[in-house]
């Protein structure tokens, strides 16, 4: 068995060993056991795709954490909380059916939005009761039977117009007269 020498020093061996590894981000920090090929001289390392798998997800957590993100763990925990599958979930926020799965497994972070809905519905899953889901999401305050499909800026996504509100709702909603009559009612862009 040849020995291979080491790229960086040319003098040391490179062996394949753990070695415990702190990385920092933003003040923050994470030990964990690192594999690779180590030189026995310099001590420099040299990490393949199996080797950064091993320790992908706690760098993935110590970003997220240090940019203001729940974690893979948490994103877990409030999906399993609310009683969604990955499936559903990535349905029902967005991102595709897959995207759950790659939040969960620290391979992609969620968007700033989803992290926020997931905030919200882990501190109040009752919210979960106003939404109505079968291929649009729409909130639901007082559900009035009108609804009506409207090409949004984005091509193949929709917004629908449900529920009527009262005049003494929050001026930060987009209100649309219902076809029938003029109660005004809101609406939410959902991507497609």
């Amino acid at each position: 068995m040849s020995s291979e020498k080491c790229p960086f020093c040319s003098e040391g061996e490179l062996v394949r060993r753990v070695e415990i590894e702190t990385y920092v981000y933003k003040e923050l920090s994470v030990t964990v056991d690192q594999p690779g090929m180590y030189c026995s001289n310099c001590n420099e390392a040299i990490l393949n795709g199996d080797d950064l798998k091993e320790t992908r997800r706690a760098i993935h957590d110590l970003h997220a954490q240090g940019d203001g993100f729940l974690t893979s763990a948490e994103v877990k925990q409030i999906r399993e909380k609310i009683g969604f599958t990955q499936k559903e979930a990535g349905n029902f926020f967005g991102g595709g059916v897959n995207a759950f799965s790659r939040y969960e497994r620290g391979t992609a972070r969620q968007s700033k939005a989803i992290d926020i809905l997931l905030r919200l519905f882990n501190a109040r899953p009752e919210l979960l009761a106003s939404f109505h889901f079968d291929g649009f999401v729409s909130v639901i305050p007082e559900y009035s039977g009108t609804w009506r499909p409207f090409l949004s800026i984005k091509e193949h996504s929709y917004m629908q117009v449900v529920g009527t509100t009262s005049e003494s709702s929050s001026d930060n909603l987009a209100y649309m007269p219902t076809a029938n009559d003029s109660e005004p009612q809101f609406k939410m862009v959902v991507n497609g």
